[in-house]
């Protein structure tokens, strides 16, 4: 009985409890169950890359790119605009993807791995792009290679596609880079604005073309032997000498005043004309400008010692030949000094110079001198600007930015220039060509339009060889060029940033050549300022000697303008150019939309540096100090200049005035050469003779250096 109750007692304890444990816990806080764990998020699918092939051997950069990718054939453009490659598919003209960068693009290329290779500009760099297998997609960015010269411009592979190289036009280098490691394997110095690199089919020398320089470099790639060769592509003066009938017609004979020809080729030198004109005429020596473009061409030529004829690899160089007039005598407008006005000799005409590439010298100097003077027909290519060989049929094809046309040549000819053969009309602001030997295509960049042509290349044949541009030919019925070809135009979306409506006018106007408006020989403003830079000329004017300044990233200022700071607004300024280019002169609204595009080009992008260091400290402290007072009129607070006018005691016989306004020196030291009248070849050269301003002459060899990288950091 005893443990019975012990037991009911014990069980009515443990009731108790559990009852308190039930109160308890309802009326405590229920806490939720815990979360299950967040399942992992899955990486993304690692891409699949697709290698591209070249549609073509051309090893040679440009703004455009055809690739086999997959089963596609695809244009790929370098759209400087919006800083972006943009891919086409050739077969259905439709725009397959977009691919943002970095930086504005200058050429691609495609290398032996199936990558597109593009220069950045603005970056310092190349970029390496990959397709992948979804072929809407971006191109996938894989690697960078950073260059040592401010901005990369154009490219070109060697002939073993083992090493890149790259022009820097800002930084005047050609760069060479191992492809497989990216490791940079030399650099050297070439002349101002390097914008086109071709490589011979030997692989021994490379050629440079220049946009503000009178030749051609020819680099040495032999690392035991390297070395840079400037092979001129200027024109000497040449006078007539004689004049005779001859049939229906005149013969003139023409002596060049420093041509290095042999006394048979001089008495060859014939060259059809008309007119009644019976007096001595003198024509200027010319130099040559606007060389963004180079192609190479396999040709038969007749070798004299063996009798028969060899394949000789040529390299075409596109480019303008400028006459500047004397400018030791005051002009009635740009480049007339010294010049007979009735003559009509244009300032600039256009030339095809044919280099021996494995030579490295002129093939036929004969013909590439004397013949642009007597090719300003109709027909003329103005601001040549991309080219490329059709092998095939050895036609040239020459993109013209000054006349949105692409020009046909007979590339087999000892004078492609004088082989015209037609005109084909494509959109605003052809930039970049390439050819599909397949289809049998050539793609052209329209930037101004932003359209991109194609076109068959593949339809019948030419006029008869030898009609040159405004020459007819001897048969006229040959002489009928064949239809152009229809043109399909493919509509690119405008950039993500786009120009204001007159800044867009404006850069049309800016580098449309023919415009009389703004000159009256057809010259456009880029003519002088390509991508709104300089040519490095010195021109003869109305106040006497005058070098061409630098535009882009340098206007954007308080007045007055002009050399002589008498213009009151930009405005002014432009109408006053176009009036000593004797143009009939632009509306308000041309006006105003040229002045908008030039406050919006953009600015030479500078070399990348973290801080000056202590030589470029150095030469800014002597920029400021009490004894050169560069600093004084140079101020940099405003913009180094204080936009006044100034005797410096350097006006020269021809000069109007003594007084001259003084120029920012924003970009200095890439504007060669210096002064009004250009008298300085380069900065150094400044430095040493200038016993005037400042007394830089008189300054110690290190200081007169440390003042010479200061300046180039402006």
């Amino acid at each position: 009985m005893a443990a019975m109750g012990r037991n009911k007692r014990t069980l009515g304890l443990l009731a108790a409890l559990t009852a308190t444990v039930v109160i308890s816990t309802g009326c405590a806080k229920k806490e939720p169950p815990p979360a299950p764990a967040p399942a992992p998020i899955p990486p993304p699918p690692p891409k699949v890359h697709v290698p591209m092939v070249r549609a073509s051997e051309a090893r040679d950069g440009s703004a455009v790119v055809l690739a086999k990718v997959g089963a596609r054939t695809v244009a790929y453009i370098a759209d400087e605009d919006d800083s972006a490659v943009r891919a086409f598919d050739l077969a259905t003209k439709t725009e397959l993807s977009r691919t943002p960068l970095d930086g504005r693009p200058g050429q691609m290329l495609v290398d032996k791995a199936g990558r597109l290779l593009v220069a950045l500009r603005t970056e310092q760099s190349v970029a390496v792009l990959e397709a992948t297998d979804d072929d809407r997609a971006p191109l996938d960015a894989t690697a960078k290679i950073a260059t040592a010269g401010a901005e990369p411009i154009a490219m070109a592979l060697t002939p073993d596609d083992a090493t890149l190289l790259v022009t820097t036009g800002w930084g005047h280098s050609l760069e060479a880079y191992a492809l497989a490691s990216a490791e940079r394997r030399f650099a050297v110095d070439v002349a101002r604005e390097p914008r086109a690199v071709t490589v011979a089919s030997d692989g021994k020398t490379a050629y440079v073309a220049h946009a503000a320089a009178s030749h051609l470099s020819a680099v040495d790639l032999d690392e035991a032997a390297r070395s840079v060769t400037p092979i001129d592509l200027g024109i000497p003066g040449w006078t007539e000498i004689r004049r005779r009938s001859s049939g229906g017609g005149l013969l003139l004979l023409f002596k060049l005043d420093d041509d290095g020809l042999g006394d048979r080729e001089r008495r060859n030198l014939f060259i059809c004309g008309t007119g009644r004109l019976h007096r001595e005429v003198k024509f200027p020596s010319r130099v040559a400008r606007q060389s963004f473009a180079l192609a190479r061409v396999h040709v038969k030529a007749p070798n004299a010692k063996r009798g028969d004829a060899e394949l000789v690899e040529r390299v075409l160089a596109p480019h303008m030949a400028v006459a500047t007039g004397d400018a030791k005598v005051r002009s009635s407008g740009y480049g007339g000094g010294g010049l007979e006005e009735s003559e009509n000799v244009p300032a600039e005409m256009f030339d095809i110079d044919v280099i021996d590439a494995a030579k490295r010298s002129r093939a036929t100097g004969l013909h590439s001198r004397v013949g642009p003077q007597l090719r300003a027909g109709a027909q003329a290519c103005r601001l040549p600007r991309a080219a490329v060989v059709d092998d095939a049929r050895q036609r040239l094809y020459v993109s013209c930015l000054g006349v949105d046309k692409v020009m046909e040549y007979d590339a087999s000819g000892a004078t492609p220039a004088g082989g015209f053969k037609r005109a084909i009309d494509v959109g605003a602001g052809p930039t970049g060509i390439a050819l599909d030997p397949e289809t049998r295509n050539a793609v052209v960049w329209s930037a101004f339009d932003r359209v991109v042509n194609v076109f068959s290349v593949a339809d019948g044949e030419s006029p008869a060889a030898g009609a040159g541009e405004g020459t007819p030919a001897k048969n006229p019925a040959a002489a009928k060029a064949p239809p152009p070809p229809e043109v399909v135009r493919i509509a690119v979306a405008p950039p993500s940033t786009p120009l204001s409506p007159e800044a867009a006018l404006g850069e049309r106007l800016f580098h449309r050549a023919g415009n009389t408006k703004i000159s009256k020989d057809g010259r456009a403003c880029a003519s002088c300022h390509p991508d709104g830079r300089d040519d490095g000329l010195v021109w003869s004017t109305p106040d006497g000697p005058r070098q061409t300044i630098l535009l882009a990233g340098r206007v954007e200022r308080a007045s007055p303008f002009g050399w002589l700071g008498k213009h009151g607004s930009l405005e002014e300024h432009i109408t006053i150019t176009m009036k000593n280019l004797k143009g009939t002169g632009a509306s308000a609204e041309e006006l105003t939309a040229l002045a908008a595009w030039l406050r919006a080009m953009k600015a030479p992008p500078r070399a990348k540096q973290v801080a000056m260091g202590p030589k470029e400290e150095r030469g800014r402290e002597l920029f400021n100090s009490s004894a050169l007072q560069c600093g004084t009129c140079h101020a940099e607070k405003n913009g180094f200049s204080d936009h006044e006018s100034h005797d410096v005691a350097s006006a020269t016989g021809a000069d109007v005035s003594r007084q001259f306004l003084v120029p920012s020196l924003r970009f200095v030291g890439g504007s060669s050469p210096y002064f009004h009248d250009g008298r300085y070849a380069s900065l150094g050269e400044l430095l040493e003779k200038n016993d005037k301003m400042g007394d830089t002459k008189a300054l110690s060899r290190e200081d007169r250096d440390a003042l010479e990288a200061y300046l180039h950091t402006l």
